[in-house]
């Protein structure tokens, strides 16, 4: 269990850009990631910081992944990991590395005899290392009210021991019968007495054309029955039936219970049990997949608030945090985003959560289901019908002001020649022309 969490803890430990891919970011406290356009110095800093495990290099110190490897498999041990600082000449750290969490003690504080001293490494029953507070950051992930355990945790070892003691147990009585076992599968009796030349004499025979293989363990004893009656040959079993595997059920039981203890599920171990079934048919790939999500996020959880407090000593304004462990299945948070915008999100809403930008159109601001599209689409008909009609109207009026512009013009030359062949005009012909522009008019 505890090599399986470590491999899949490992894609993790590095960097990354998206929030969606797996590894790990460090920004700015209360920033959104997704909206983050600009550079920044100082997160880029930080980051090649923790990819170094430092601020230059140093061929004998771990990277990132090696250390996370070592801290993970002391907390599943242990529950309990270590890390020391180490600090340059102006005070500031510039670089860690993991400590074997199982030497280290902490200081009980005593009134009379202050001291700064917070941490202790006791190797072979002395003291190696002293640590403040400073340059060591000590952590573990089950904390319990026990007033003799209150300063340690309970790791998920010491919790599953007795199970572990009895699958180590199982397992051993059954290995046994291949290293410790001596009784033979059986023996043939003779029945009366035969004397030591032809028991050699058949055993031989039978050995040769019978036994073989590996440490002979199919050769067959010849011995004498005692009986009087001769001639007669019996076969007497010893072992009886094979009965090495009758423990599987109960071996099954310690071994669910173990791996239930640290998160993980018999089928993504690849173990089968009696029980076991195809996983096609009964959903192994949802519970593998929600198993993964289980280990990950508790164990990711607890290494990002310890890793915040290196943080903190290096930039108390930027955080550390693990991410892409959340999303199993990028086709699912798709289909989900698909189910909103086409229900009560718009597109735009849909591309700020995804982390693009707006779309400069009205369309894009309308959930896309059948009723607030055929909504919209009839609110821009009106709007449209009623934008045309004003500019048919506006054409009616300055059609008739210039036919009204044209008829005076001919009226007018009319009259001229009229003016000048005849004096003689009437007003009722006056009255004529008035008619014919109230007509044209209406």
């Amino acid at each position: 269990c505890i090599t399986y969490i470590i491999r899949k803890a490992k894609p993790f430990m590095k960097p990354v850009t998206d929030r969606n891919q797996r590894g790990f970011l460090i920004h700015k406290k209360n920033e959104d990631i997704t909206k983050q356009k600009k550079e920044d110095k100082t997160k880029e800093e930080l980051t090649e910081f923790f990819v170094k495990c430092g601020n230059y290099e140093d061929p004998e110190r771990d990277d990132f992944v090696k250390y996370c490897s070592k801290i993970i498999r002391d907390d599943l041990t242990l529950d309990q990991i270590a890390t020391e600082l180490q600090y340059s000449k102006d005070g500031k750290p510039c670089g860690f590395f993991a400590v074997d969490a199982a030497t280290v003690e902490k200081v009980i504080p005593e009134d009379k005899n202050k001291t700064d001293w917070r941490y202790l490494q006791i190797v072979d029953g002395m003291p190696a290392a002293a640590y403040t507070m400073d340059t060591m950051i000590f952590d573990y992930q089950n904390p319990r009210t026990d007033i003799h355990h209150s300063m340690y945790g309970y790791s998920y070892v010491e919790q599953a021991i007795d199970l572990i003691t009895q699958v180590i147990n199982t397992f051993m009585y059954n290995a046994g019968n291949f290293t410790e076992n001596k009784l033979p599968k059986g023996m043939l009796l003779l029945n009366g007495d035969a004397n030591s030349d032809r028991v050699a004499e058949m055993e031989d025979y039978i050995a040769e054309i019978m036994s073989g293989g590996p440490l002979n363990q199919w050769r067959i004893p010849i011995i004498p029955s005692g009986q009087k009656d001769g001639g007669g040959i019996e076969w007497k079993e010893i072992n009886g039936k094979n009965r090495e595997m009758e423990f599987q059920q109960w071996l099954d039981y310690l071994t669910s219970g173990v791996v239930a203890l640290f998160g993980c599920s018999m089928d993504e171990l690849g173990i089968q049990s009696q029980k076991s079934q195809a996983m096609f048919e009964n959903g192994g790939t949802t519970r593998i997949a929600a198993s993964k999500s289980l280990i990950l996020g508790d164990i990711l959880s607890f290494l990002e608030s310890y890793l915040n407090k290196i943080v903190k000593k290096l930039n108390p304004d930027y955080r550390f945090e693990f991410v892409g462990y959340e999303i199993a299945d990028p086709k699912a948070e798709a289909d989900l985003i698909k189910t909103k915008v086409e229900s009560v999100m718009t597109l735009n809403e849909a591309r700020e959560v995804v982390g693009l930008d707006k779309i400069d159109e009205d369309w894009a601001n309308v959930p896309l289901n059948v009723q607030a599209v055929q909504m919209y689409q009839a609110a821009k008909a009106t709007e449209g019908e009623g934008e045309e009609g004003d500019e048919s109207d506006d054409d009616s009026w300055e059609d008739y002001e210039n036919d009204d512009e044209s008829e005076s013009s001919e009226n007018g030359e009319e009259s001229t020649e009229d003016s000048e062949n005849s004096e003689s005009d009437t007003p009722q012909e006056n009255e004529g022309d008035i008619g014919k522009s109230l007509t044209l008019y209406l």
